[in-house]
């Protein structure tokens, strides 16, 4: 009989055909919610198998994270509006619902998350600790919610781990676009990562030279 490792391997190697004969032989492992990991949908959401999603979604009542991170608002209102709290739940590896649908773009989520009261200053557990604004920017960069979550409120110079700010997660991915709106909003480009280098110094090292001259290259 397969058991959750096996389940978790199949997902992380994209293995469908894999996927696909464990769930057969034990669709109840879909479920399997093991303590400070993601659940098996969230696992396949995270390393892009969009088949294995496929898979597990008919053996899996999506939680608020899934729904969130899976662009499933219709489920996500449903669950809202049977228990507003769940606007804060945590996935297994630490992430809220807001998290996961700024990372992976999920727009109505978002909104709908926003609007129903979720935090825009929520830590993630993670060794990230960081902000939904900061997965936003790390993830599909999505122009729409990163201007939503700044004009709830969220911080544009919130620290997390290693000193990490949005305005860094920006600068390292290139987006000229939302560098100049968080400098516009108030982003301080002086603010420096642990290790002492500058939103403009990861451009640099990225290779986006334009976004580097936008911040003021390292001399």
């Amino acid at each position: 009989m397969p058991t959750s490792a096996d389940l978790v391997g199949a997902i992380r190697d994209r293995n469908v055909d894999r996927v696909r004969d464990i769930l057969t032989a034990a669709p109840a492992l879909a479920s399997a919610r093991a303590p400070g990991s993601p659940s098996p949908l969230l696992l396949a959401a995270y390393v892009g198998a969009a088949p294995v999603v496929a898979l597990l979604e008919p053996h899996v009542t999506m939680d608020a994270c899934e729904a969130a991170a899976l662009g499933a608002a219709d489920r996500l209102g449903g669950l809202l509006d049977r228990d507003p709290a769940q606007a804060s739940a945590r996935s297994g590896d630490g992430w809220t619902p807001l998290h996961l649908a700024g990372f992976f773009g999920r727009r109505e989520a978002a909104e709908l998350l926003l609007a129903r009261g979720a935090s825009v200053s929520a830590v993630s557990g993670g060794a990230e600790k960081n902000q939904p604004l900061h997965a936003a920017l790390a993830g599909a960069c999505d122009a729409a919610i990163v201007r939503a979550l700044v004009g709830r409120g969220a911080d544009v110079n919130a620290i997390a781990a290693g000193g990490v700010t949005p305005l860094h997660v920006a600068a390292s991915r290139g987006n000229e676009e939302l560098v100049r709106f968080l400098l516009t909003s108030g982003a301080r480009p002086g603010a420096t990562l642990d290790d002492g280098r500058t939103a403009s110094a990861l451009a640099v090292e990225r290779g986006h030279p334009a976004v580097a001259k936008l911040l003021g290259a390292p001399r």
